[in-house]
């Protein structure tokens, strides 16, 4: 239960009634778990007590799962948030080397089912706070870094685009939106117009119902007249996908990958089974991160250059040079070369053959 009051002495009045309440019907108040929770700019405390006993007063206090702090800050909310979940993304890793085979399928649709619901869980009020819901990002890059094996470093948005999942952030925004949406079909319309329109400043309803659909590229006609949730979902993740893609275009660390990859939705390979040595180095191609001079010298700051390949070869070590063209691999490469001897033609690969 919780009482609520602008002014402390109105508290005070609602503690009273609550005690005559619970001694009428025969009820037992547990003290010790019964807090006061202050909300304002700075700490200022106050003697609280109820039928002799003296209570506390916090700064943050936990109600229905919401981790409510006196500043009204959400940071200690979403940081426990994020110790949950990380909790609960290692365990679907140990699952996934254990049990679950090293299946990458039945470990995403874990995550979407069990880390997902764990991070909205109260989206609807602390979703609005951008800044700290930013940080929640790294748990849903993180997992899929290390599902796929890849190091520190490799895109998130890559990432995204490989497994076929939105952002986190995008999952809060749908969320906020659907919420928004629910409020047009309420039936006292005076209600939803003070909602929306109660204040003039950037931190109105309204202003942050606006500023979040421009994110999107939605106007609120758009908003208003969407045909459902699904329909929202698909304009939302399709204008999310399409940041992703163009920040992809524009990355030096994946040149090539749009080359091959067309759409958002999951790799094939990452759907079927594949022994997971290879599937890790599959991966480790396809996003570009096998240890190499250029992928090296570009975290170094190294002058690319002067990113040349340990075989003498007066170039950028990167990896069309490692897959076509460098002599240490020459056996390797005549070997898988052998088992398809059309291959060069079919595909008019530039391969170089070294004695």
């Amino acid at each position: 239960m919780a009482l609520l009051s602008l002014v402390p002495v109105g508290l005070k009045k609602l503690m009273r009634r609550l005690h005559e309440l619970c001694v009428i019907e025969g009820l037992k108040i547990n003290y010790k778990k019964t807090k006061v929770l202050v909300f304002g700019r700075r700490y200022v405390n106050h003697r609280w007590s109820m039928d002799n006993h003296q209570l506390e007063q916090t700064r943050v206090f936990k109600y229905l799962g919401v981790i409510f702090s006196d500043t009204l800050s959400w940071k200690t909310h979403l940081q426990y948030t994020k110790q949950s979940a990380i909790k609960t993304v290692g365990a679907i890793l140990k699952f996934h080397r254990s049990t679950g085979g090293n299946l990458v399928t039945p470990a995403l649709k874990i995550f979407e089912a069990k880390v997902i619901p764990q991070v909205l869980y109260g989206a609807l009020i602390w979703g609005w706070d951008t800044k700290a819901i930013s940080s929640l990002e790294t748990i849903q890059t993180d997992f899929l870094r290390r599902l796929l094996n890849l190091p520190p470093g490799t895109s998130s948005a890559m990432l995204r685009a490989e497994t076929g999942l939105p952002p986190l952030t995008t999952h809060i925004h749908l969320a906020l939106l659907r919420f928004m949406r629910s409020t047009v079909h309420l039936q006292n319309k005076d209600l939803l117009n003070l909602y929306l329109t109660h204040s003039s400043t950037q931190k109105s309803w309204g202003a942050r119902l606006e500023n979040l659909l421009h994110r999107y590229h939605l106007t609120i006609h758009q908003f208003n007249t969407i045909g459902s949730d699904k329909k929202l979902r698909e304009a939302v993740i399709h204008h999310s996908q399409y940041l992703d893609r163009l920040y992809l275009l524009n990355s030096r660390s994946a040149p090539w990958y749009w080359r091959f990859k067309t759409d958002h939705s999951r790799s094939p390979y990452l759907t079927t089974y594949m022994p997971s040595n290879l599937r890790f180095a599959f991966t480790s191609l396809r996003f570009f991160s096998l240890p190499n001079a250029e992928r090296e010298g570009r975290i170094a700051k190294v002058p690319k250059e002067q990113r040349y390949c340990i075989c003498g070869y007066q170039g950028v070590e990167d990896l069309p040079h490692i897959l076509l063209d460098c002599p240490i691999y020459h056996n390797p490469r005549m070997n898988l070369t052998s088992r398809w001897p059309d291959l060069n033609e079919s595909a008019q690969l530039p391969i170089k053959y070294y004695s």
